[in-house]
Formats: C-alpha cells, structure tokens, sequence
C-alpha cells in the first residue's frame, strides 16, 4: 500500500484540489482513488466499496499541505471606499 504522502508530488491536480478543498473528509472516493491507480499504477488500501480510508499519518500530512497552501496563498485585497 502506498500512502497520499508518498504520491502528493505526482498526484494529478484535481485530485490534490478536491482533497485540499474537503478537509472534513476521511474518506478518498472511488472516483478520486480511480484516478490515482490508473495515473500511477500505485495501488491504496480500499474498502469494499472501493474507498480509500485517509490513515492518521494521511490526515496529519493533508493538514500540513493545507496550512502550507493558506499560507502562501495571497490575501484579497480589500475594495477601495469610496467617499
């Protein structure tokens, strides 16, 4: 089994976008796990719906991306007041 970790770099950009923009998610959907088995070849744990369950290690990893995205991501700029 190989870990999200170990894949992020390769991963294809709408996976890594759905994953960083559901962080409530514990749970990779097949669609999502299709993609990456297909793409790599690499295979996850599945349940028997085909889904891959985020391990601890994953979801510790994935809040780390996150707050690595947020961080670099630029604030709005405020709109300007009119007087």
């Amino acid at each position: 089994m190989t870990s999200i970790s170990v894949l992020w770099p390769t991963l294809d950009s709408n996976v890594q976008q759905w994953i960083l923009q559901n962080p409530g998610a514990t749970v990779l959907p097949r669609t999502y796990v299709n993609r990456i088995e297909a793409g790599m070849g690499e295979c996850l744990s599945l349940s028997e719906h085909g889904e891959h369950w985020l391990s601890p290690e994953e979801m510790h990893f994935l809040k780390m991306k996150r707050a690595e995205t947020s961080s670099t991501d630029t604030p709005l700029l405020a709109s300007p007041v009119h007087t």
